[in-house]
């Protein structure tokens, strides 16, 4: 799934920063290896798409594609930055011309696929989730699950996480993301059933136990929201505190 979004595990700016000779080169990286480069380059465009900087980034993925002309992750940034400028059909050949050179990039994959999800491309979201989907992987079915809700075929959404959960009873990652689904929809009874199901297969995380938090309360289960605080101290100490509802004022 996904969580929010496209490659959100950039490494910070400063860091980059060091790696970019501010010598008379005009800005290019200062690396002998074209490869390192270029995926250099590709993170500083990222860098700089998130600060809003367009003209910057759509730069650095240039220089990433002049070093290898088959980046997918460059192709993609380029899409992004075209698209957020208003070049709306420019933007989606870059991310359409990405999708042929991914290759065993899953985090990119997901991250495309979710920008097709985004601007309702659901056709082309599933055929570039296709590989992991016929792998049967959990995090492919959940976002295409969650792609096909937010364009209006719920139906269809729920039929899919089903079907895979069907094959893969014993899933927690599927159990959990149906959960969640289920939660964002306030469909509560729901939600607990499949938070239950993962309970009885898979380990407790913080994500689990704030699911479940957040359940109780919808649902006015004071022994359970009481037990899901606990669990998160247990899981965080410290965190339970922050998570207390606030008491209500003495008259």
């Amino acid at each position: 799934m996904a969580t929010g979004r496209p490659l959100l595990l950039l490494p910070l700016l400063l860091l980059l920063a060091a790696c970019v000779s501010t010598g008379g080169n005009n800005g290019r990286i200062g690396t002998p290896d074209p490869d390192e480069a270029a995926r250099l380059y590709v993170e500083l465009g990222f860098g700089y798409l998130k600060q809003d900087r367009l003209e910057i980034a759509e730069e650095k993925f240039a220089r990433a594609l002049e070093l290898d002309p088959r980046r997918a992750a460059a192709m993609f940034g380029q899409g992004l930055v075209r698209h957020r400028q208003g070049r709306t059909v420019e933007g989606r050949k870059a991310v359409d011309r990405a999708t042929r050179y991914i290759g065993d990039d899953e985090p990119l994959r997901r991250s495309v696929a979710d920008w097709y999800c985004r601007v309702g491309a659901v056709d082309a979201a599933q055929e570039v989730l296709a590989p992991a989907l016929r792998r049967e992987e959990a995090d492919a079915v959940l976002l295409l699950g969650r792609c096909l809700a937010a364009n209006g075929q719920r139906e269809a959404g729920e039929t899919l996480l089903l079907e895979a959960l069907r094959e893969q009873p014993q899933s927690g990652r599927l159990l959990l993301g149906i959960a969640a689904m289920a939660a964002e929809q306030q469909d509560w009874l729901r939600a607990q059933a499949f938070l239950r199901r993962y309970e009885g297969v898979a380990p407790a995380t913080s994500s689990s136990a704030l699911l479940g938090l957040r359940i109780a309360r919808a649902l006015d289960d004071d022994a359970a929201e009481a037990a899901y605080l606990r669990l998160l101290e247990r899981l965080k100490p410290g965190s339970s505190q922050k998570l207390r509802a606030p008491e209500a004022p003495r008259s």
